[in-house]
């Protein structure tokens, strides 16, 4: 049982890791100018300053952007900003906010691109909360916008985007 850390608080929280997937099962390619997402929930605070995805498919033309919303999609909490994802295998980067703590609850994980080539990895044993593929919203110069429509609350078997939020 973890020990009080002094004003109600307990030792050890924030986290500086959250992980979701691990398993390749399938992909999910972005779609141009529209926001993709997958639902996720913390149970305690992580604190982070990076994102890491699965990049299952690279572009090295069109500009790209990943990142979290809260759960209505109404604020962009964290993002890596536009830019060039052309390499496969693990995308590690730093958001532009430097750091973020979120909080127990429910987000979202998004991506969007200019162009539809890029596609990252998705684990089929990470059931989400909400997930769109056929994208919404619209974006611009492979940014994320700073809030995108509410997400449809469903639970989705398919499978989870995988990535992680560590500092």
């Amino acid at each position: 049982m973890p020990t009080g850390g002094g004003s109600g608080s307990v030792s050890g929280f924030p986290l500086n890791l959250f992980q979701i997937g691990q398993n390749n099962d399938s992909s999910v390619g972005a779609v141009a100018n529209k926001v993709i997402y997958g639902g996720f929930a913390l149970l305690v605070p992580v604190t982070l300053a990076n994102l890491a995805a699965s990049v299952s498919v690279a572009d090295g033309v069109n500009n790209s952007d990943i990142g979290i919303y809260s759960a209505s999609g109404a604020a962009l909490l964290a993002n890596i900003g536009a830019q060039h994802i052309a390499a496969t295998g693990i995308l590690s980067a730093a958001i532009t906010q430097t750091s973020v703590t979120l909080f127990p609850g429910r987000y979202l994980f998004a991506l969007t691109s200019v162009g539809s080539t890029l596609a990252l990895n998705r684990d089929g044993h990470w059931p989400t909360w909400a997930f769109n593929a056929s994208g919404v919203g619209t974006s611009s110069g492979g940014a994320l916008p700073a809030n995108i429509p509410a997400p449809t609350v469903a639970l989705n078997t398919s499978g989870s985007l995988i990535f992680s939020l560590y500092t």
